[in-house]
């Protein structure tokens, strides 16, 4: 079912980008840094973790309400003990999504978006005295989320947005907030 729709939503983002003529698509490139967290069950414990994250994105508007977008988001070194028993997380995310936009004032723009991230994770439970045990997994999960960029310039701007990835393997519910900058050409 969760395939199905990804499928679907690059097929409509597909024809939207097909049927706008060149001339009128506009790119944008970017970096972002901010806070994910969720939460890991393992073992039957269940860890809190949150941490910085790093995003870079890039993107196409093909009329100025729609856009498609892809990124790259890391998650990595986030850690979180309970007991003796000390939880790494490190991911990975690939993510494409169709993204609506509105300009509410003459420097700012509101978004949302939807679409497919492609994930890989890898798990790492210690205890002291024992040897590391990692557990690797991978897979895709429908993404969401919503932002807001301030343009100072025609060119450049900073946006703050949060995200949603949904499950990524035994990680629950991770939601990503970042602020970052936006360079259009």
């Amino acid at each position: 079912m969760r395939l199905h729709r990804i499928v679907s939503l690059v097929v409509v983002v597909a024809a939207l980008a097909l049927a706008a003529p060149a001339t009128l698509a506009e790119g944008y490139v970017g970096i972002s840094g901010g806070q994910s967290d969720f939460e890991l069950d393992q073992s039957s414990v269940r860890f809190n973790l949150d941490g910085t994250s790093y995003k870079a994105f890039g993107g196409f508007k093909f009329k100025p309400w729609i856009a498609a977008e892809l990124q790259y988001a890391s998650i990595d070194g986030l850690e979180s003990t309970v007991g003796d028993i000390k939880a790494e997380f490190d991911g990975d995310l690939i993510s494409a999504f169709a993204v609506v936009s509105a300009r509410i004032a003459p420097r700012v723009e509101v978004w949302a978006k939807a679409g497919g991230t492609v994930w890989d994770t890898s798990v790492t439970l210690s205890v002291p005295d024992e040897p590391a045990s990692a557990i690797d997994d991978d897979g895709t999960e429908f993404s969401y989320g919503v932002g807001v960029a301030f343009l100072a310039t025609r060119r450049f701007g900073v946006r703050v947005e949060w995200e949603t990835f949904g499950d990524l393997g035994d990680a629950k519910s991770v939601k990503f907030v970042s602020a970052g900058l936006q360079y259009t050409f």
